[in-house]
């Protein structure tokens, strides 16, 4: 066992290592319920601690607090491994926008085929909400379904339907006024 002061003393580690570890969760698990994994896991390295097998309290502890933190996460995780690692191995996370390029969208029909103009949508898609933006990105960039995207966010199916008409509609109203603005300077171009 451990004494007391070297607990403490580890304590930010668990906050710093919360941190770095919630950015990978998905947004509906709380910040708070992962410091309170870490710090059960904390605990339970205090109690395990062997001075004998040459590690340092803290790098011992290190690794408990976030194997906490990690068995944590999957009990709240709503989806299945495989479906965790397709989110993951997609970038949908962070909705990295790299996978936009020609005919992207064009290998199955969609919506989006008519919505989208592929070299401006690069520039719209930043401008949508997180949600509004893993939504569309979501359906129509990757083919998610309604309920695997629900199950990511922690949100109902038919708030996914909501988000992804907001977002197309206000990509709509960004195509339009961008079409707008190109006639009216095409227009005063002509009277000079």
């Amino acid at each position: 066992m451990v004494d007391e002061a070297d607990v403490i003393a580890t304590l930010p580690t668990v906050a710093r290592l919360a941190r770095s570890y919630a950015r990978l969760l998905p947004p509906q698990v709380e910040l708070a319920d992962v410091v309170q994994a870490g710090a059960v896991g904390l605990l339970q390295a205090a109690r395990r601690y062997d001075p004998a097998r040459g590690a340092s309290f803290r790098t011992f502890a290190g690794r408990r607090i976030l194997g906490a933190m990690r068995d944590h996460g999957r009990t709240m995780d709503s989806l299945t491994r495989h479906q965790r690692r397709r989110w993951q191995s997609d970038d949908v996370v962070d909705v990295q926008l790299d996978w936009l390029g020609p005919g992207r969208f064009a290998a199955e029909p969609s919506p989006a085929r008519d919505v989208f103009a592929l070299d401006r949508l690069r520039r719209f898609l930043p401008r949508l909400s997180r949600r509004e933006r893993v939504v569309v990105v979501a359906s129509y960039g990757h083919g998610r379904f309604q309920a695997e995207i629900g199950a990511y966010l922690g949100i109902s199916e038919s708030r996914v339907s909501q988000l992804r008409a907001r977002g197309l509609g206000r990509l709509r109203r960004m195509f339009a006024e961008e079409a707008e603005a190109a006639e009216a300077a095409a227009g005063q171009g002509a009277e000079n």
